[in-house]
Parts: structure tokens; sequence; C-alpha cells
């Protein structure tokens, strides 16, 4: 066997929807007693990084950069009981951070820092990590994403907010045949009832029957697994150039989506 052959495949997405689903019946009464936050991921993307996990048995710690209100880290705290999770935060003057404060305090695996995730991440992942971006956003996560996984010491990094239509999205498309997204339709006519509380944060285009093809719901949470052998650092410094020819576009884009929200 030679050495491309002995590449773990990343999960389908049929191995990650079951996964989701065996999670469900646990996963459900925790969201419907956890309130949404505004800034926080859906539940049924919470649920989406909850079932990729069970795909990556080695990972027994979960890294969080941009703790906003706590949403998902309370969400990943009670399902994850047993899994140390660090939440890290910008922003101390940040009114969210009382709040997150006191959402977070009756759960002991939860550990807060407060700096700057691209200094703060890099020091503390290993090979038993996953990583979640949620702050920065656009190709700054991306950039983020990329220098930890050159690394070749962290399970995979999840991305938030990688919809499509973006350049962002568009950069993982073209670059990532292993990425994952939990706005795959499939997958969001199993869960999206756990989102029902934050309807009415989702323009018609990102709720189901909105949207047409095979991605589109939600906020979408993209997943890297990390793949061995992958040029990492060269699709760095490439995603520099990417973002650069991309911007005029995306700045137009996102002014149309403004002035047509209802």
């Amino acid at each position: 066997m030679n050495k491309r052959n002995q590449i773990p495949l990343p999960a389908s997405y049929d191995r990650i929807i079951v996964e989701a689903e065996t999670l469900l019946p646990s996963f459900a009464p925790i969201a419907r007693e956890t309130p949404y936050e505004l800034l926080g991921i859906l539940y049924s993307e919470a649920l989406f990084l909850l079932g990729c996990l069970r795909t990556v048995p080695q990972v027994t710690r979960l890294l969080e950069s941009g703790t906003a209100r706590g949403q998902s880290t309370v969400l990943f705290a009670r399902a994850l009981p047993h899994m140390h999770i660090e939440t890290i935060e910008y922003d101390t003057s940040s009114p969210n951070v009382a709040i997150a404060d006191i959402r977070l305090k009756p759960y002991q695996n939860v550990t807060r820092v407060f700096g700057d995730s691209r200094a703060e991440l890099p020091r503390r992942i290993g090979p038993d990590a996953a990583v979640i971006i949620d702050g920065p956003k656009m190709f700054l996560a991306i950039r983020l994403a990329l220098k930890l996984l050159a690394t070749g010491q962290v399970a995979g990094v999840f991305i938030h907010d990688m919809l499509v239509g973006t350049p962002e999205r568009e950069f993982l498309n073209r670059f990532f045949d292993e990425a994952r997204f939990s706005d795959y339709r499939p997958y969001a006519e199993r869960t999206h009832k756990l989102d029902a509380p934050a309807a009415s944060v989702l323009y018609p285009h990102m709720q189901m029957g909105g949207f047409s093809g095979d991605y589109g719901y939600g906020f979408a949470l993209a997943w890297l697994p990390y793949v061995p052998g992958r040029s990492y650092q060269l699709l760095h410094a490439f995603s520099f150039i990417y973002d650069a020819l991309a911007k005029p576009k995306a700045i137009t884009a996102r002014v149309w989506r403004k002035l047509l929200a209802p």
C-alpha cells in the first residue's frame, strides 16, 4: 500500500448525519433548555459539530475562538461534559463578557481565556484538540485555520459563517474536497427544527425552502479535518491573493444583500 492510500479519508456526509441523529435524542433537550442568544451559532450547527467530532475519537479538547455571549460554549459544555473546553475572547470591554460570565459560571469543564486567538490558539493546540473559529471572520478566519492546520498539531478546525455565495465559501469549495458544511440540505432537513427559537434571525434565503441546490441553510459551519500531506502553508499564502481579487465583488454583493433585506 502506498503512502497516499494510507491517508485517512474524511468522514462522509452520510456518516456525519448518522452520528448527529444518534446524538439528537440527548441534544434536543439541551437545545430546548438553552435560550438562544444573538451572535450565537444555531442549535443545528452545534449538533453538526458534535456529529463531526464523533468521527475523530482522539479529540478530548475543544478550543473556541470568539466567546461572545457564550451561546455555543454553553451548548458544548452541556453536550460534552467530559471534554475540556477553552473559550477565547479578544474584547475584554464588550458588554457580552458579563453575560457570558453568568452563563458559563456553572460549568467546571470550561476555561475562559482573554487574548488574541492568533497568539493563544497555536500554543494551546495538540493532536487531541479541535478548534472552532467564530471570530475573527471571513478570510481572517480561514487564514487562522490554515495556520493551525499547517502545524499538523490539530485534529481539525471548524469555521463559522462560511455562507454560500461568499468568496470565503468559494475558496473552501475550490480547494478543500474534504470540507463538510452544516448547511448541507439532507442534514438541515433532519435537524432544522432545533432552530425554531432562532428562526427570526434567519433571512428567508437561509431558511429551509428559501434556497435552491444542496447548500444554503443557516449561517454555515464549515469543518476542515486535518489531512496529512495537504499544502496548508501554500494555501495560506494563496488566500491573500484570492481575497484581494474577490474583495470588490464581495463588497458589492454584501451591500446589495443589506439593501434588499426585509
